[in-house]
Order: C-alpha cells, then sequence, then structure tokens
C-alpha cells in the first residue's frame, strides 16, 4: 500500500507492509514519525459505516493487558484507517501451523490470559462474538511465557447479562450451535475459546460443522475441558468463572501463572468510568451531596452510617487490622460461653465486619460520584464533573 497522498494523515505513516488479511479489512504494519511500530487496519469505503463505528467505539471503551490497544482513527480517500497496537508475533493460527502443538503449559498460560481479557469483555456488557485463533494475537514470544492480546471487534455487540443476541456470525468451526439458531449469550464466547484451546493443542482449526475429534490430544483432561467448554448444549457448558478451577488447568499453572492471573483478575474487576451517574438519594447531614476527590480515602462504616445510605448501599469498615485473628476469635468464643451467649452471637462476630476483598467490583452511586470496591482495603472515588458524567 502506498504511504498517501502527501500531507495527508496516511503520508506520516512509513514502512507500510501488509501483514494480514480479514473479510472486514487488511492489515498493516508501519512505522510513526517518531518511530513507533503501529497496526493499521484498512476497511474500505464499501463496508457498512455503522458497523465501523460501533468497531471504534468498542475498541475506544476496552483497556485490558491482553487487548490490543487502540490509538487512533481517521478517514483516507473515503477508506477508513484504525491504528492499533502492534503484536509483531502474528496470529496464535499462523504460530501453531509453523511451529505445531503448544505444550500444556504454554496453552494453559495463554488461555488464562484470554479467560482474563474476555472476563473483562463479559463484564463491559459486550459479545466478542468472533473469538478464533486467528484473532488472537502473539504480542512477545521471546519470553519464556507468551504474551497474547485479543484483537479483532468487528463483530462485537452490547449485552448485557440476562440478553440475548440473534445474528450470525464468527468464524467457521469457532460458531457455538445457539449462534444458528439465532438466541445466544456469553456462553457463545466461552464455546470459541473451547475451540481456541483445541487448535493450541492440535495446531489445526476446528471443523467448520461437528465436535472436533481431540484423538490427537494425549492429555485427558485437555480432551474433557474442550468438551466441556464445547459442549452443544449451553445449559450444560462450563462457565468462564469455572475453567481456571478445572484439573487441566491446575496441573498446568506454576506459581508465576498463578500470581499474574490474581493480577489480571484485579483488572479485569476495574470497572471503566464512561457511564451517567444516576443519585442513590445520598445526601451529608446538611442535606448537601457528597463532592469528596478522588485522592481522598473512601468514607469509613461510621460515616457512612451518619450520612444514612441505605442498607445495601453500606460499606462498613474493613481493613485488615480490624478483623479478628483466629487467636482473638478463640478468646472472644471463650468470654461469650462464660457470659452465656448463643452462638449466633459468635458467627456474627466472625463474618462482621465484611471483608473488603468479597466486596470486590462493588459499585455505590451517589449525586457527587460513584464508589469502587478495587480491592482488600482500597476502594476508588470518582467525581462527578459536569453534565453529571463521570470522567
Amino acid at each position: 500500500m502506498s504511504a498517501g497522498k502527501s500531507g495527508s494523515k496516511l503520508s506520516s505513516f512509513k514502512n507500510l507492509k501488509q501483514i494480514g488479511q480479514g473479510g472486514f479489512g487488511i492489515v498493516y504494519s508501519a512505522q510513526r514519525e517518531n518511530g513507533e511500530k503501529v497496526a493499521i487496519k484498512k476497511i474500505g469505503k464499501a463496508a457498512v459505516q455503522s458497523r465501523i463505528r460501533e468497531e471504534i467505539k468498542t475498541m475506544k471503551q476496552l483497556d485490558h493487558r491482553n487487548i490490543v490497544k487502540f490509538y487512533e482513527s481517521f478517514v483516507d480517500n473515503d477508506d477508513t484507517y484504525l491504528v492499533m497496537e502492534l503484536c509483531e508475533g502474528g496470529s496464535l493460527i499462523s504460530y501453531v501451523k509453523e511451529r505445531g502443538p503448544l505444550d500444556d503449559s504454554t496453552a494453559v498460560h495463554i488461555l488464562r490470559q484470554l479467560i482474563s481479557a474476555v472476563t473483562y469483555i463479559h463484564r463491559e456488557n459486550k459479545l466478542h462474538r468472533d473469538l478464533s485463533a486467528g484473532n488472537v494475537f502473539i504480542k512477545d514470544a521471546t519470553k519464556s511465557k507468551i504474551t497474547v492480546k485479543l484483537g479483532d471487534f468487528g463483530l462485537a455487540t452490547n449485552i448485557g447479562y440476562g440478553g440475548t443476541a440473534c445474528t450470525i456470525v464468527g468464524t467457521p468451526g469457532y460458531i457455538a450451535p445457539q449462534v444458528f439458531d439465532q438466541n445466544y449469550d456469553q456462553a457463545a464466547d466461552v464455546y470459541s475459546l473451547g475451540a481456541v484451546l483445541y487448535t493450541m493443542l492440535t495446531a489445526k482449526p476446528p471443523p467448520p460443522k461437528g465436535f472436533p475429534k481431540t484423538t490427537d490430544i494425549s492429555n485427558e483432561n485437555a480432551k474433557r475441558l474442550i468438551e466441556e467448554m464445547m459442549h452443544p448444549d449451553v445449559r450444560k457448558r462450563i462457565q468462564l468463572k469455572e475453567i481456571v478451577m478445572t484439573a487441566y488447568m491446575r496441573e498446568n499453572t506454576d506459581e508465576e501463572a498463578r500470581l499474574y492471573s490474581r493480577e489480571n483478575s484485579r483488572d479485569s474487576r476495574r470497572p471503566r468510568s464512561r457511564e451517567p451517574v444516576r443519585s442513590s438519594g445520598a445526601y451529608s447531614n446538611d442535606k448537601k451531596p457528597f463532592g469528596r476527590s478522588s485522592s481522598q480515602p473512601a468514607y469509613s462504616g461510621r460515616e457512612l452510617q451518619n450520612n444514612r445510605l441505605n442498607n445495601h448501599d453500606r460499606l462498613p469498615g474493613t481493613s485488615r487490622d480490624n478483623f479478628p485473628s483466629a487467636n482473638e476469635r478463640g478468646r472472644e468464643r471463650q468470654r461469650n460461653c462464660g457470659q452465656g451467649l448463643g452462638p449466633s452471637h459468635e458467627y456474627r462476630m466472625q463474618t462482621w465486619p465484611i471483608r473488603m476483598e468479597r466486596l470486590a467490583g462493588q459499585r455505590i452511586r451517589t449525586a457527587g460520584g460513584r464508589y469502587i470496591v478495587e480491592m482488600d482495603t482500597r476502594c476508588r472515588f470518582e467525581v462527578a464533573s459536569q453534565g453529571n458524567v463521570i470522567e
């Protein structure tokens, strides 16, 4: 592809080289004027403009370490160009075709990264709808662990839990049976991930129709997991959050991968803040809405109680220091027995206050902003700006 007319946006990129092509566009590697390497996806003028706008909107909203980063978009000669992060290792399907099947530990490490990315996407109320080995890109294969990024959101759609989609889209072999019935939800992405796992362990794409044969896979736990992920009955298909607890995942995960997975899980729980704020009716004693800055700590349980939040909106004080140790609980139990207090008091003492980590991902919206419980002992407050929208 030529670099474009002089003075155009496209002309500011150098060394354009085609690295891939799909049904909706051509992908090039390129170099910015500052030397940074990027990927550029060219979408022809014949493409549906509403679909292009939706893809750009989706990529702008997503921010996860295992999702291809979006930089900018522009139009040149009626063609639309998307500038994104470059994954120089190419696609996963090309990688396994060239090098053969992956070993179990490598396949599990990649699958963990994809699970983290898809979990994040679902929590953002979106479906990818085109999960395949061709849309998984290798960012770094030089180290002992391969880093991958999920890309190509041209078929992604918005969907909340409990909702369904009906358009038949996807890559043959990776499409769940429910898609052909035009009634599917997040479980369709789980089916596609199972097909990606099959590709990693066999270096072959799944057949366009029917369940793939797993005779080439020696690990029985791997076979079982693929069968659970690609079960034709959505009611019997394993849930996304259950995959990491299966025998195949556990037996091929080292401590480094577990730490990576936990850190990634915290990232996927962290919600974005591009949504209107609806007041929960929470006001201070002087009838003014809360307006605490993002640099200040969240309210303690006592402050929230004084401000008369609804019961379902209350977050008790839950620091580690306030949570009784095992020895303290034992001494408390002895004191209770001497005072004739029943087991219900002991139960309340052990389970309250609730640890913050059990509330991770919970939100409280107020007139002034939003509280987000991120992890143990940490809560973030996002301030609503003009227009009642959190920036």
